[in-house]
């Protein structure tokens, strides 16, 4: 068994490699690797995958650290320590502006010492659909957790309750399956709107699709024969839908019309909720708060830190970062 496979977890350890870390139409991951100098056995791996950043008119590449994996027999022998400046001077030699991760909580210090900086903290916001269903699926299953599911789902219902936005007017949200051109066109519009954003053309939508899996579906909103938006949704095991990714025109009413959707789709596949996590600055909160969204109590997320590569002017981007971090990824 590959340290692909059983540091992730994965069966299909050689369809990731070539899709993920192969396809990427930005271009392939970097990885690398130690070996263990006896053995010459693999024993820890760390990689960046490439991401194309449209900045004020001027097409940026950089590059998300990610599937950090050291085995089970070798952690705690500061392996991760020694890959870390390996891997951003690979990027840096590749052109790469600047690299960045969202480590969760424990790993924050970490990376701090290794010369990052955080910019920003994502945050949950949560549409529960079945408060009472959502509760009993994150309390104990006793007794005690029964009675609480109950009790926090009657409050819960009382207090947060979903906006229903049904006026879409000329408006139309359908699942799909296939970007075709409009996508492209749709990309470019937003380009036009936007000073910072991660590029997010016909190509990039294609392969994030096809590396999702069947646990993912994607909605469109259109206005007559107009593309104005997408999103790309994920099924989580805890019966809650997390929108991955998320974008329209600034036009507010398709943002709305393409939540509700959102909403109706995953109350009818029988979810508890919906998830959106965002930086505060991102642009689309005002219209997920107008649907019922709210910001989950205490939700600290990961952290967005940056490491510059071998572009040095890249602090005045650091403040736009709720647009262009708006839909860099998944990369899980």
């Amino acid at each position: 068994m590959s340290l692909l496979e059983r540091g992730l977890h994965l069966s299909d350890a050689d369809d990731r490699l070539r899709c993920v870390y192969e396809a990427n139409p930005a271009g392939p991951a970097l990885v690398s690797v130690a070996e263990d100098r006896s053995s010459g056995r693999v024993i820890g791996a760390y990689a960046v995958f490439p991401f194309r950043l449209m900045a004020e008119g001027e097409v940026l590449l950089i590059g998300q650290r990610g599937d950090l994996i050291v085995d089970k027999d070798f952690r705690g022998r500061g392996i991760f320590k020694a890959l870390r400046p390996h891997v951003v001077a690979r990027a840096s030699g590749e052109g790469m502006a600047f690299t960045f991760s969202l480590p969760n909580p424990a790993a924050w210090a970490g990376h701090r010492r290794m010369g990052c900086t955080e910019v920003g903290r994502l945050r949950t916001m949560l549409l529960p659909l079945d408060a009472t269903r959502l509760a009993r699926k994150h309390l104990p299953e006793n007794t005690l957790g029964s009675v609480a599911s109950h009790i926090v789902g009657g409050v819960g219902g009382l207090f947060w309750r979903e906006a229903r936005f049904k006026d879409c007017g000329e408006y139309a949200c359908h699942r799909v399956s296939v970007f075709d051109q409009r996508f492209d066109e749709l990309w470019q519009e937003a380009c036009s709107l936007r000073d910072v954003l991660i590029v997010r053309d016909q190509a990039y939508l294609q392969w994030r699709w096809t590396i999702a899996g069947r646990d993912q579906w994607a909605l469109a909103v259109e206005k007559g024969d107009r593309l104005v938006g997408y999103t790309l949704v994920r099924r989580r095991a805890d019966g809650i839908v997390d929108i991955k990714d998320f974008l329209t025109t600034k036009d507010e009413r398709a943002a709305l019309c393409l939540i509700h959707a959102v909403a109706a789709q995953a109350r009818e596949e029988g979810m508890v909720g919906v998830a959106f996590q965002s930086l505060e600055e991102c642009p689309y909160i005002g219209a997920f708060r107008r649907c019922g969204f709210r910001f989950v109590p205490r939700s600290s997320g990961s952290a967005l830190v940056l490491v510059p590569g071998a572009i040095t002017a890249i602090p005045p981007l650091w403040g736009q970062s709720g647009n262009w971090y708006l839909t860099a990824g998944d990369r899980e």
